[in-house]
């Protein structure tokens, strides 16, 4: 098992004055179901008798801005300095295991060519996170963020979380990373998203930004499970809901530490 796939600690965003996600540690649900897995897992690390935990994770964006190399160098530990445009869709399956509890996220690459819009558009449903990406070297990309985050955004009933990602930092010279910075944030901002720079060729921020996405999802799928235990009739409460009803001080202590979270519109 990877070591970047294990979480104990919770990762924080990039510039923490600018997130609209305030969660920033795990709540009592998560620590919750993590003691129940380690108890009846016998405390083994990288075993679990609990239901795997599944999040997806849409990137959008220009062609050429860098999605597939940003998802190759996380997936793959690669980097290709050889161009190969995305033809339709591709997709990867990682496994983590945020604290000792067994979670998957579908990362879903998109073409970003006009002629595979329609393609891709199909595959936006049912994203628990958007990440709209453009090239720090080319900003003409950022300028269509909104667009694709509308569009990606759009397709899902309940809003997914969402992620603002400046790619190819290793081609932006020291001097002009200040004005990447503030048109990034600007248009995060105007977006409602968490700004990240990262580069694909060096590994700057790839595996905390991947990190920031899965520990997000999984709070979020935890929050969407208490929800749907506490309006269904007790007697039809599954056990993966239940189990995190370990009391009922400790039911509300996590709603409201939701609450208190900034993040928790989104969850």
């Amino acid at each position: 098992m990877k070591v970047s796939r294990q979480l104990t600690e919770f990762p924080v965003a990039l510039d923490q004055d600018t997130t609209p996600y305030g969660l920033n540690q795990f709540t009592p649900s998560a620590r919750s179901l993590s003691d129940l897995n380690s108890n009846i897992s016998n405390g083994h690390p990288g075993s679990s008798r609990i239901a795997v935990r599944m999040a997806k994770a849409v990137f959008v964006g220009d062609v050429g801005v860098g999605k597939t190399s940003l998802i190759n160098r996380f997936c793959r530990d690669i980097f290709e300095l050889n161009y190969k445009p995305t033809v339709g869709i591709d997709y990867e399956m990682e496994r983590f295991w945020i604290l000792n509890v067994p979670f998957n996220m579908q990362i879903w690459d998109t073409a970003g060519q006009e002629r595979f819009k329609c393609i891709a558009a199909s595959y936006y449903r049912g994203s628990n996170a958007v990440v709209t990406v453009f090239d720090a070297s080319d900003l003409e990309s950022l300028s269509t963020c909104q667009r694709w985050m509308d569009d990606a955004v759009g397709a899902n009933a309940v809003p997914p979380l969402k992620f603002l990602v400046a790619t190819k930092m290793d081609l932006v010279n020291e001097n002009h990373r200040e004005k990447i910075d503030q048109m990034g944030l600007r248009m995060a901002n105007l977006l409602g998203a968490e700004y990240w720079t990262v580069s694909s060729k060096t590994g700057e921020n790839v595996e905390q930004f991947f990190r920031r996405i899965a520990v997000l999802t999984f709070e979020m799928g935890l929050a969407s499970e208490i929800t749907e235990a506490f309006t269904r009739p007790p007697k039809q409460i599954h056990l993966n809901a239940a189990v995190l009803r370990t009391s009922n001080n400790q039911d509300g202590d996590s709603r409201v530490a939701m609450k208190k979270c900034s993040s928790c519109k989104n969850f």
